[in-house]
């Protein structure tokens, strides 16, 4: 049963981003959600984005039971494929209730999935996308990043948006969504209330893979919701060798993705 964390004005609501590299496939070449569903029960957040999900492979049933399994509640889930008829996609996976959900289909066969969460009485409306890769599609991402804030600004306040946008702070496309939404990471760090491990320090270039291209954002517009905190936890397994490496200076054990994951935590008033 979900219980309400602080006061009866006020709502905890942390938020994890998780690229799971199509299906859960680990950096020792595994497909293993068992451990991805362990990683989000660890982690414990409220609200999950998850990116690269396989729906052809019924990836969003079964990590919603996986998740259930760890820990042992009920949880709820939207997903949006990439295109109409593609096996992959993207995920929300909430502990809170889904009042409503939609998909939008951005330009170059890119998702975005919305939910209107009830979050202990309080309505957000949450989105979890994926932009367009290789590093030189910036004139793509662009395009994406407009589509994904002019379909964002259609819900009501407070707006979170979480996904991974294959690209770092200061980038064009980057600087599109940062007109009207603010990075819950950057907030926590000049709050002081960023948190990483010793090979990938809390600073403004934390990485979640070569560089910090994984977000959470939320809109400046919402004045009921406040960043308390983030993190970028060490999900390495150092006891083994990766098989596929990510190319920094922290290669050094196997993680549950090619990706880091992160959290930002909330109030919501």
């Amino acid at each position: 049963m979900l219980s309400v964390s602080g006061s009866s004005s006020s709502v905890k609501l942390r938020v994890m981003e998780a690229n799971i590299f199509y299906g859960g496939r680990g950096t020792d070449n595994i497909i293993n959600l068992t451990r991805d569903a362990a990683w989000i029960a660890k982690m414990n957040p409220y609200v999950v984005s998850l990116i690269e999900v396989l729906g052809g492979s019924n990836d969003p049933q079964t990590l919603t039971s996986l998740v259930k399994q760890k820990t042992g509640i009920t949880w709820y889930y939207s997903y949006a494929p990439k295109y109409p008829g593609c096996p992959e996609g993207v995920m929300i996976l909430s502990k809170w209730p889904i009042v409503s959900s939609s998909q939008y289909f951005m330009k170059y066969q890119m998702p975005i999935a919305q939910a209107t969460l009830s979050v202990g009485g309080k309505r957000v409306n949450f989105f979890s996308t994926h932009f367009q890769w290789p590093a030189s599609a910036s004139s793509e991402r662009q395009a994406e990043a407009n589509q994904l804030v002019s379909f964002a600004n259609k819900f009501a306040e407070p707006r979170i948006i979480a996904g991974d946008l294959n690209a770092q702070d200061g980038t064009p496309e980057i600087n599109i969504v940062e007109q009207k939404f603010l990075s819950g990471w950057n907030t926590a760090l000049s709050h002081n209330t960023a948190v990483a491990y010793s090979d990938n320090p809390p600073d403004p270039y934390t990485r979640t893979r070569k560089s910090r291209i994984d977000h959470v954002f939320y809109s400046k517009g919402a004045t009921n919701l406040s960043v308390t905190a983030a993190k970028v936890p060490d999900t390495r397994n150092l006891a083994i060798r990766p098989v596929i490496k990510i190319g920094t200076s922290d290669d050094k054990g196997v993680r549950p993705s090619d990706h880091n994951f992160m959290t930002v935590d909330f109030t919501v008033y």
